[in-house]
């Protein structure tokens, strides 16, 4: 996702406008990418790679950027990307429709930056929640789980192993720990 640094008014050298900028910016910490003026009163920053989670950064413009004529009152910003955030967007009891016989549970969770596949699937868990002693077919343990991603790794689509339709109702509760890692951190 690019970064845009609007002024009040214009302020980028005419001959700049719609041009890449290839000096006169620094960026601390560094990252890869292409700052270009899109107009005369906004730079854009559109990184080669995805913005590091929760880690801030320090722009400092050259004085050089802007006709001569033209004082910011500072030329000097910082920014923090945001934190690498995980959330279930849903849970369900799923019947396949070619086999009644197949129930599982389903679950889809997003991520705020790509997810390592490794840290999530070892940090989540699918186990009966408060088991009722009368269910005698539910075990109290941890059900296999199969997940697959999205093509960017910001979502995953989640399926336990095959369950037993239970006698009375049985809350299975997802869970995921804190220690899922993104692939950027920061």
């Amino acid at each position: 996702r690019p970064l845009y640094i609007h002024f009040s008014g214009s302020v980028a050298k005419l001959e700049a406008v719609h041009k890449t900028v290839k000096t006169g910016i620094e960026m601390d910490p560094e990252l890869p990418g292409e700052w270009m003026w899109i107009s005369d009163n906004q730079l854009k920053f559109t990184p080669e790679e995805d913005w590091p989670a929760g880690t801030e950064f320090e722009i400092e413009l050259d004085k050089q950027l802007f006709p001569d004529h033209i004082l910011l009152e500072k030329y000097q910003s910082t920014f923090r990307t945001a934190d690498f955030m995980v959330r279930i967007l849903s849970s369900e009891f799923y019947i396949d429709p070619t086999n009644e016989d197949l129930k599982q549970v389903a679950a889809t969770v997003s991520f705020s930056h790509p997810v390592n596949p490794e840290s999530f699937e070892k940090n989540i868990k699918l186990r009966p929640f408060k088991l009722d002693s009368d269910v005698s077919n539910f075990k109290n343990r941890d059900y296999k789980l199969s997940v697959n991603y999205d093509e960017f790794m910001g979502k995953a689509y989640i399926l336990s192993e095959a369950l037993p339709m239970p006698e009375i109702d049985v809350i299975m509760h997802l869970t995921v720990e804190d220690d899922v890692e993104c692939t950027t951190p920061g």
